[in-house]
């Protein structure tokens, strides 16, 4: 799962019991839910945060639900994962809109202080979201084509060069649009593209 929601729609169809509150004894909505495990929302997107008391609890449900399988476990004959870390600059249009973002998200969070932070955590995760949409594709919140991608420039000097030598390469994404923004792009430049989702 990529999200407390996915978690909780697996859970709901395969094992409801695990998602029974213990104080009502009664199955949560998917808000319950969310809302009890935001700490984790919190954590998917970046954000850190220290002393959950409900993350141990988590654990305790999904445990034997969830497993996390490391490559030496199970392919321990292929090569060792190479990473390499690559910067990419935002286009005009993009810095633009981000840092416009940016500014949005500090106002309202600083708004929210007065009340207390922890009462605003999915707006929050909201936020850090959209920034990060904006960091991948500024379309994926709505922005013209013309505001252009740096990140997808990159990506697409990175590509080229792969699929000319014939080469075929495995793109993930959490987002399912900038997917089918790739798969827009490879069309343009009469390249097959394949999309695999949660709904193929």
């Amino acid at each position: 799962p990529n999200n407390p929601s996915e978690m909780f729609t697996h859970l709901r169809a395969l094992d409801p019991e695990r998602i029974r509150s213990k104080r009502s004894g009664k199955i949560w909505s998917q808000e319950q839910f969310t809302a009890y495990f935001c700490k984790l929302a919190l954590a998917f997107s970046g954000m850190k945060i220290v002393g959950s008391r409900n993350e141990d609890e988590l654990a305790e449900r999904l445990k034997g639900f969830m497993l996390r399988r490391l490559k030496r476990d199970v392919a321990p004959e292929l090569p060792e994962r190479i990473e390499e870390r690559r910067d990419c600059e935002m286009t005009d249009g993009q810095r633009k809109l981000y840092l416009a973002e940016l500014s949005r998200a500090r106002t309202e969070v600083a708004k929210m202080s007065a009340a207390g932070v922890g009462r605003h955590k999915i707006e929050i995760l909201s936020m850090l979201t959209r920034l990060r949409q904006i960091c991948c594709h500024p379309q994926l919140v709505g922005a013209r084509p013309s505001v252009g991608s740096g990140k997808f420039d990159a990506l697409f000097e990175l590509l080229e060069p792969l699929l000319a030598e014939g080469h075929k390469v495995l793109l993930f994404s959490q987002f399912v649009k900038a997917l089918e923004l790739v798969r827009t792009e490879m069309k343009s430049r009469d390249t097959a593209a394949v999309i695999v989702t949660h709904d193929s």
